[in-house]
């Protein structure tokens, strides 16, 4: 478990779907083996940009995203056969965002669209998860 730096998390880019959780009750990184849930909150890096070249911020407006952003963004199960299909990982390990609003999955190989890919994905803060906003 790690501190989170107030000013690491205020440079990231937060996603819509962390809109209802106040920044201060992001304090702590996980580090693997922790397994997400579905509503977890999460702080990446931007490995490769794909269909996704901008996030939905808290105020619904959008930042474009450039590689090596850091983002918050939540975990999610999404069924959207015409874009991306998202079941939340087992671990921690690299990732994809798969909405603009902020989704994340796991590694997957039912699509052949090149998703947003994240890497150094940690749990944000162990015991804040969006249910609880």
């Amino acid at each position: 478990m790690e501190i989170l730096d107030c000013e690491r998390i205020a440079k990231a880019k937060r996603a819509f779907t962390t809109r209802r959780i106040p920044t201060e009750r992001m304090r702590m990184l996980l580090s693997p083996p922790a397994e997400p849930k579905a509503g977890d909150l999460v702080l990446a890096r931007i490995e490769a940009l794909g269909h996704h070249k901008s996030v939905e911020l808290p105020s619904g407006r959008k930042a474009a995203l450039a590689a090596t952003d850091e983002v918050v963004l939540a975990y999610g199960n999404r069924y959207a056969p015409d874009q991306f299909e998202a079941i939340v990982p087992a671990d921690l390990g690299p990732c994809h965002m798969v909405a603009a609003g902020g989704v994340l999955r796991g590694r997957w190989h039912g699509t052949t669209r090149p998703c947003l890919r994240l890497r150094s994905c940690r749990s944000a803060s162990s015991p804040t998860h969006a249910a609880a906003f």
